[in-house]
């Protein structure tokens, strides 16, 4: 097993070893009310995000059963290698520039771009990847748990970074 794929789960979010403060203690984080404004958001580097990836989880635990909303800062042209996950989610781009496309092997050519406002629906087991923008982006990913991840056969060294993903 390569280091790339060892380090699996640094590229797939936040938070799971750290306590999710405003959901900790809740067996449904839906059967509460919840409002934060952007300025509430907590975003921290955590031990399973991305090198240089800050993240909130403001709903739920992305690696717990159940939905759970996670919120990633990606520096600008950072990209995410060809890679899946078993559970369904959906992606939201609240800031920036997001270039994304479907598949299991890097090809800037077939990237489209997603401003603010973007929805993207990922369905289980269906290869994707993606590189933020010039001036970074700011994702939402809405999601049920547990978030599993695995990269695609042709993830090269390319991606040999600490977590998998790298600046360009």
């Amino acid at each position: 097993m390569t280091r790339l794929m060892k380090t699996l789960p640094l590229i797939l979010g936040a938070a799971a070893l750290l306590p999710n403060q405003q959901t900790s203690g809740q067996d449904d984080p839906l059967s509460k009310p919840l409002a934060l404004r952007p300025d509430e958001m907590k975003y921290e580097a955590l031990i399973r995000a991305p090198r240089d990836v800050l993240s909130a989880t403001p709903l739920g635990d992305p690696w717990g059963n159940g939905i759970s909303v996670l919120l990633n800062k990606f520096p600008a042209n950072y990209e995410i290698p060809p890679h899946k996950h078993a559970e369904w989610r959906i992606m939201s781009v609240l800031e920036g520039t997001l270039y994304f496309a479907y598949g299991d092997t890097y090809d800037e050519t077939s990237l489209k771009e997603y401003g603010p406002g973007s929805l993207i629906v990922e369905p289980a087991n269906v290869y994707h990847y993606f590189n933020a923008g010039a001036q970074g982006a700011v994702l939402q990913f809405i999601g049920e748990g547990p978030l599993t991840g695995e990269f695609a056969p042709s993830v090269s060294e390319r991606f040999n970074g600490p977590a998998g993903a790298r600046p360009r």
